[in-house]
C-alpha cells in the first residue's frame, strides 16, 4: 500500500507556542533543531530529485543513441525536466514548507518581539 506523507507540526509545540507557554530561549533552541532539519532535508530532496533528472537524461541518451535521430525523443526528454522541478518543489511543500509555514506562522503571532530571530 502506498501513502504520501505530509509532515505537520508538532500538536504539542503547536500548543505550547499558541498559549505562549515556552521561554525566548527554549524557543530559540527549538527553532535552531527545526532549521537544521529543514536544511537536511532539503538537501536530501534536492540530491533525490537531481538522481532523478540525471536518469531522466540517461535513459535519453540510452534512447538516443540506439534509435539514432528521432524527432521525438529531445523534447521528451526537455519536458520531463520541468516536471522533475516539479516533483521537488511539491516534495519540499509536503516535507519542510507546511511546518515551515506553521511554525513561522505561530510564532510571529504569538512571539512577535523575538520573531525575526526565530523564524525558520
Amino acid at each position: 500500500m502506498y501513502a504520501i506523507s505530509i509532515n505537520f507540526l508538532n500538536r504539542e509545540l503547536k500548543k505550547a507556542i499558541n498559549s505562549e507557554s515556552l521561554s525566548d530561549n527554549e524557543l530559540q533552541e527549538i527553532s535552531a533543531r527545526m532549521k537544521e532539519k529543514a536544511k537536511k532535508d532539503t538537501k536530501l530532496i534536492a540530491i533525490i530529485m537531481a538522481c532523478v533528472v540525471a536518469f531522466i537524461l540517461v535513459i535519453g541518451c540510452v534512447s538516443f543513441a540506439k534509435e539514432g535521430h528521432n524527432d521525438a525523443i529531445l523534447p521528451t526528454i526537455l519536458a520531463m525536466i520541468p516536471g522533475g522541478a516539479f516533483m521537488f518543489g511539491f516534495t519540499w511543500l509536503l516535507q519542510v514548507g507546511i511546518v515551515k509555514f506553521q511554525f513561522n506562522a505561530a510564532v510571529k503571532k504569538h512571539y512577535s518581539k523575538i520573531y525575526e530571530q526565530v523564524k525558520i
